[in-house]
This record gives C-alpha cells, sequence and structure tokens, in this order.
C-alpha cells in the first residue's frame, strides 16, 4: 500500500475500534490474530462450561488472551474480571500449558485504562509471577500494521481508493438500493453549496480524504443526470439518509479524537457499503459522498452562520 492506502487504512482500523463491542470486537480482535501468528488459537465457548477465561491463545509461548468489550469501560468491573479471569486460567489451563503470559485485551477506544487498572495487571503479574500486560486500542492498532498489505484489505474489506476506470452506473444503482433500505430522518433544512476546497478546509479533513473528494467530483454532473432520471425524491431521501449517518457520526466520534472529521467520513462510507462490494461499487459511494459533500447535505457549511 503507499501512503494515501495506509492512511485511508489507519483511519478505518480506528472506525472498527470507535463500532465494536462484545463478541464482535472478540472476533475483530481474533481475525487480526489468526493472521498475525499462525499459532494463534482462538476458543470457542462450550455451553455452561464457557472457555475457562481462555478467548485464544499461543500454545509454545504460553501467551494467553482475554478479551473485555463493554461499551463503556467499568473500573470496578474490569480489576474485578482481571483478577477472575486469570484465576481462572491458571487454575484450568495451567497444568496443561503452562502460562507464561496474560494479556488482559480491553477495547479502551484510545481512552486509556485507568490507574487502578493498570495497578492491577500489575499486581496479578506478581502474584502468578508471569508477565501480565494490558493489551489497549493502540497496541491492538500496532499489531495489525504489522500484518501484510492483503491481510490487512482482507479485514478491513475493499476500502483502498483506485483509480476509476470504465465506471459502471449500475454499480451506483445497487449502493443507493442500498441506502434506500436504510431507516431515516426526515431533515427539511437544505444548507446552500460551498466550493469544495474551503469546505475540506473548513472541516479540517485530512489529505487522504480530501484526494477521495476530489477525484470523484469530476463526476458529480454524472450523478446529477443519473438522479434526473430518477426523480426528486430519491435524491432527498438518500440526502436524509446520508446527513442522518453524519450526525450518528458525530455522536460516535469525538471531537477530541485526532482526524476526527476524517474518521467520521469512513463511517459514513462503512455504513453505506454492501456486504459484498467491489472496486466499481467503491468508486460509486465515494462519488456519491463528494455529491452530498458538495452540496454541503454532510459535514459543516463554511457559509453557514450558525456554525
Amino acid at each position: 500500500m503507499n501512503i494515501q492506502e495506509k492512511a485511508i487504512a489507519h483511519a478505518y482500523f480506528k472506525l472498527k475500534i470507535y463500532q465494536k463491542d462484545g463478541y464482535e470486537f472478540q472476533n475483530f480482535f481474533t481475525s487480526i490474530m489468526n493472521k498475525y501468528d499462525s499459532e494463534f488459537t482462538p476458543i470457542k465457548t462450550q455451553g455452561n462450561i464457557g472457555d475457562r477465561k481462555n478467548d485464544g491463545y499461543i500454545p509454545s509461548k504460553g501467551i494467553y488472551y482475554q478479551v473485555y468489550a463493554p461499551e463503556k469501560v467499568d473500573a470496578t468491573e474490569a480489576i474485578s474480571k482481571i483478577e477472575n479471569d486469570l484465576d481462572g486460567l491458571i487454575e484450568y489451563w495451567n497444568d496443561k500449558c503452562p502460562v507464561k503470559e496474560f494479556n488482559f485485551v480491553m477495547n479502551d477506544k484510545y481512552k486509556g485504562a485507568y490507574p487502578t487498572i493498570n495497578a492491577k495487571i500489575l499486581e496479578v503479574g506478581k502474584k502468578y509471577n508471569i508477565t501480565a500486560k494490558l493489551l489497549l486500542a493502540s497496541q491492538i492498532e500496532n499489531i495489525f500494521f504489522q500484518l501484510k498489505d492483503e491481510e490487512i484489505i482482507e479485514i478491513l474489506g475493499n476500502i483502498i481508493s483506485v483509480p476509476i476506470e470504465n465506471l459502471s452506473f449500475s454499480s451506483l444503482n445497487d449502493v443507493i438500493e442500498g441506502i434506500m433500505k436504510m431507516p431515516f430522518k426526515t431533515n427539511d433544512s437544505l444548507i446552500a453549496p460551498a466550493e469544495m476546497e474551503e469546505k475540506i478546509k473548513f472541516n479540517n479533513l485530512n489529505e487522504e480524504v480530501s484526494k477521495i473528494l476530489n477525484e470523484h467530483s469530476i463526476y458529480i454532473g454524472q450523478l446529477e443526470e443519473y438522479f434526473s432520471n430518477k426523480g426528486d425524491f430519491e435524491k432527498e431521501k438518500v440526502q436524509q439518509i446520508l446527513t442522518g449517518i453524519y450526525e450518528e457520526a458525530i455522536k460516535k466520534i469525538s471531537n477530541n479524537e485526532t482526524d476526527s472529521n476524517s474518521i467520521r467520513f469512513f463511517y459514513i462510507v462503512d455504513k453505506i457499503t454492501p456486504s459484498k462490494n467491489n472496486i466499481s461499487i467503491m468508486n460509486a459511494i465515494y462519488i456519491l459522498m463528494s455529491y452530498y459533500f458538495e452540496a454541503c447535505d454532510i459535514f459543516l457549511n463554511p457559509n453557514n452562520k450558525e456554525n
């Protein structure tokens, strides 16, 4: 991957971290570890026996992983889970495959861990004389980007921007049909258009998103023609849906996050991407994003005094 593609992949990875909780996050982590170490062995829950406090391990190294990914981290709950999980892990697994390292995988959504959680990890490590570590979003990210390019794309999906050749408007139709099936809320206020570059700078979008918007904006005229054959209702409904997803992204992605608006851009893209996609569909999605971005239906309008 080139620098732009890696930056897009980085934004998508952070988006996955924000989106996934519980078993979804555990499955995401497992998919990474399966490619990171071929010996990594995930443990499936077995009825009332459970997984015996082991979500996955690397047998030859005695390295174990236990995942904790609630919607919101609770320090008391996390501390209790660390202690109980390691006690249960040692009790069941240590005589079968000696525990040398315990990793408590926590989806902190890049917020960090409370000092009491860090203290508990150190405490249990000393208790059993093993290496005990917290594995937070930033450390998982470091592991993820050690994977091969094709493995990264396989996990994230076909999200890399590519040159546009022979654009198929049947693909665009597929995207719009998918969007049309999504729930949306009415938004009666239409914002006046602003210049693309001015709006990109005003929203502080990074170079990668800026390139995507500019490269695909040259097809906006063709998209207008496409909509003119469909009627205003379809264009307005797609606008309302994208606006609703953008508002959802604002709630999900904090302004304190680096490149928050760029991550929100990929949040919308991810929401409207069909489960089975290809290069043509991804290009169609980026054209849609360029169209509604320029029309100021999504992201802030520099000409709107309310901003």
